[in-house]
């Protein structure tokens, strides 16, 4: 059921002015409680040292302190809610991980016995209680073997045939450790000795043998997901384990569009053998035209908020073409733009699923579009492409907006990515062909192209005087679109410089000014095409140029602001925040400004393409 809200207004904080530093870190502490990413990622870039020294002051041992940093980081976040003071943000955090690093090194504690990989994953009451284990799951079997008397006999034949072929799947995967891991890990696992048993046997100490343990089970649990992808390969095609396969796509490393969808998109249409362009895919699509901020901050989540399906789907289907996705979020960490995807299902890591939707459309020649959140710095999420895989690796190959504008990730990265969404295009049946879609060149305006044009836009005012219609189920978070949204991305400025979120701020002005840069480059496209037409030909030319004028007013102010902003806080090229606001709002004004000029020779063009039809009908 849809439930109204009213956004709740921002409450004013009284900050001493004498220490700019604290006054920024309340902010973000605030920002984050209410599920801003990008400032938690902020605060976990501050304060990532202090909270190493403490961890690593308690057990002694670094590589047990950045596990415990890693794990207490992840508890903080999901707890930040319950935080009452943000001016006590670091004292807050000191406490977690005090706590976490006391319940690695306590004996008798919940980690004496290590939970799997992380201290986050809850497992099924049945095998905490009643000794059932679900061998086809590493986490399970790991922590069933981490238990006193699990060696227990089985009666069924059946269950004991498939636990001794899994204790043989866990020991071909112990090649990826060294000797002393090995050794250590079996003792553990297999022996169930204690970690004090272990530490003296091999002369070390307890937190060692944790910090070990940890090390060795994050190996075969990478190994393991090669493992996955293998058996799937010898069921699929017997005799080609180990294969790897690139595509080859034009201008994978160049990056067309600010708005990555689009980019991508155009990218998967070309390799079906479309003939699309940006500029056109831009504006059918409406992303030329739309803007979107967040009433909190100008976190750059904007860019990303609509219904990413139905929007894929339309765009591909006016080529011909059919797209298949997999789409799910993780339960164990924070998934970010919740109101995009409070619908998508709960999922596990699965990466044999996720590998075999990407080997399908890879050998199919398709490239996979994925979002990808496997990001640390800066943190804005893009719109890549997998062109390629490697069995052997475990590694797929896809581009990425930074450079060197292509990365790898292996499959258990790409299983691990906490926002799961990927889109592939059906192979084409035999005989048919990509669907031509009629371009602006063509010899007389056909009745269908006046009709396409006046449905652009009709689109364009819209998205100017409506935004996009994008409707959350939820009320947590609520966005201004179209002309509005420039009101609320001045108010975050002129109200306090410092709640206008760096990078998402930086980010916002250059997509927004890189999608009306494409704007105006089609309506003066579409105004060339007027030469053809054999009554109002003028009038209609001014009408589209005064419109494509307007727009690129807007992307030149935009293009200002995005320069102005600075995106990472050792942006040199940038200056200070404060310093660069009034400009940045007097930039804004100007933006909004010309695209609300833009909205009556809009409906003018509109009006007179439907007074041409009236006329030829």
């Amino acid at each position: 059921m849809q439930t109204e809200h009213t956004e709740a207004a921002p409450v004013k904080r009284e900050i001493p002015p004498d220490d700019p530093e604290q006054r920024e870190s309340e902010w973000l502490a605030e920002q984050a409680k209410l599920g801003d990413t990008e400032a938690f990622g902020e605060l976990m870039r501050r304060h990532r040292s202090h909270a190493y020294r403490w961890a690593k002051t308690m057990t002694e041992d670094g590589h047990l302190a950045e596990d415990i940093v890693q794990e207490a980081f992840m508890k903080a976040f999901l707890h930040i809610g319950s935080l009452v003071d943000s001016k006590r943000f670091l004292g807050w955090l000191k406490r977690i991980v005090r706590n976490q690093s006391l319940m690695r090194i306590r004996r008798g504690g919940p980690f004496r016995h290590e939970l799997p990989f992380s201290s986050l994953v809850r497992l099924p009451e049945a095998d905490r209680a009643d000794g059932h284990v679900d061998w086809g799951d590493l986490e399970s079997i790991l922590h069933y073997m981490t238990r006193r008397n699990s060696s227990n006999p089985i009666s069924d034949p059946a269950e004991r045939l498939i636990r001794q072929e899994t204790m043989d799947l866990i020991t071909s995967l112990l090649y990826c450790l060294n000797r002393k891991e090995r050794a250590m890990f079996e003792s553990y696992f297999f022996k169930q000795w204690a970690p004090e048993e272990i530490s003296l046997l091999f002369q070390t100490t307890t937190r060692a043998v944790y910090s070990s343990i940890q090390r060795s089970k994050q190996k075969v649990r990478e190994e393991h997901a090669k493992g996955v992808w293998q058996i799937g390969n010898r069921r699929r095609q017997p005799g080609k384990e180990g294969i790897m396969k690139l595509l080859k796509i034009d201008g994978i490393q160049q990056v067309d569009a600010a708005y990555s969808l689009l980019d991508r998109l155009a990218k998967m249409i070309r390799a079906a053998g479309g003939d699309c362009s940006i500029c056109k895919l831009m504006a059918e699509t409406g992303f030329a035209f739309r803007t979107k901020i967040s009433h909190r901050t100008t976190y750059a989540d904007g860019a990303f908020v609509f219904d990413w399906t139905s929007t894929i789907k339309s765009a591909l289907e006016r080529y011909g073409l059919s797209p298949q996705f997999l789409y799910g979020q993780l339960p164990v960490l924070h998934v970010p733009l919740g109101a995009v995807v409070e619908t998508f299902p709960i999922v596990r890591e699965e990466p044999g699923v996720i590998t075999g939707f990407v080997r399908r459309f890879i050998d199919a020649g398709s490239p996979v579009m994925v979002f990808d959140t496997y990001v640390k710095r800066p943190f804005v999420h893009e719109w890549n492409l997998i062109y390629g895989y490697d069995d052997k690796r475990g590694e797929v190959y896809m581009t990425d907006n930074t450079a060197p504008y292509t990365k790898t990730l292996t499959y258990s990265e790409l299983a691990q990515i906490p926002l799961r969404f990927l889109c592939g295009i059906e192979p084409k049946q035999t005989g048919t062909a990509v669907k031509k879609v009629p371009t602006l060149a063509i010899q007389t305006l056909s009745q269908q192209q006046r009709k396409h044009w006046a449905a652009i836009l009709r689109q364009a005012e819209q998205m100017g005087r409506k935004g996009d219609g994008f409707v959350f189920a939820s009320g947590f978070l609520s966005y201004a679109s179209g002309l509005d949204a420039y009101d609320t991305w001045i108010s975050h400025v002129e109200q306090d410089e410092s709640s206008s979120s760096k990078y998402g701020h930086k980010y916002l002005a250059h997509v927004y000014a890189d999608a009306r840069r494409h704007a105006s480059g089609y309506l003066r496209s579409m105004a060339e095409q007027t030469d053809s037409m054999e009554q109002g030909a003028e009038t209609l030319r001014e009408l589209l140029l005064q419109v494509a004028d307007a727009y690129a007013q807007a992307a030149d102010a935009l293009s200002k602001v995005a320069r102005l902003a600075p995106l990472f806080p050792e942006d040199t090229q940038a200056p200070p925040a404060q310093a660069g606001g009034i400009a940045v709002v007097r930039l804004l004004k100007q933006a909004r400004d010309a695209e609300r000029s833009a909205i009556p020779y809009i409906n003018s063009t509109i009006l007179f393409l439907e007074q041409l039809e009236e006329c030829q009908s």
